[in-house]
């Protein structure tokens, strides 16, 4: 899951500080997302965020769904076990995780 994080930070990074054109065809607004959220006075935009009681969100938790698992429990279960018996460890990168991931399924096949 690391290399995932590690991935999706990177992702976050470079969206968050690309300029979005303005588009006059679309209703959206152009600027660079970071300054967008965080400072909209400095583009003329006023800041919508506010403060959430706590409570609300302990009312609401129980209503809502935890995401499930990508993969199977099961799957989990079984690469933790090859992961062990073959010496493997957890990558470290894109490249590592995909070697894994087929490493993985051709021990499943």
């Amino acid at each position: 899951m690391d290399v995932l994080q590690v991935e999706m930070g990177e992702v976050m990074e470079m969206w968050n500080t690309h300029i979005i054109r303005q588009d006059r065809s679309r209703l959206n607004v152009g600027g660079v997302p970071d300054e967008l959220f965080f400072i909209p006075e400095m583009r003329g935009y006023v800041n919508q965020i506010f403060a959430v009681d706590p409570l609300d969100v302990a009312f609401c938790k129980p209503h809502t769904k935890e995401k499930p698992l990508p993969v199977p429990p099961e799957f989990v279960d079984l690469a933790d076990i090859l992961m062990r018996e073959n010496g493997w460890s957890i990558p470290d990168n894109c490249e590592d995780a995909l070697k894994l991931y087929v490493d993985l399924l051709n021990c499943i096949e």
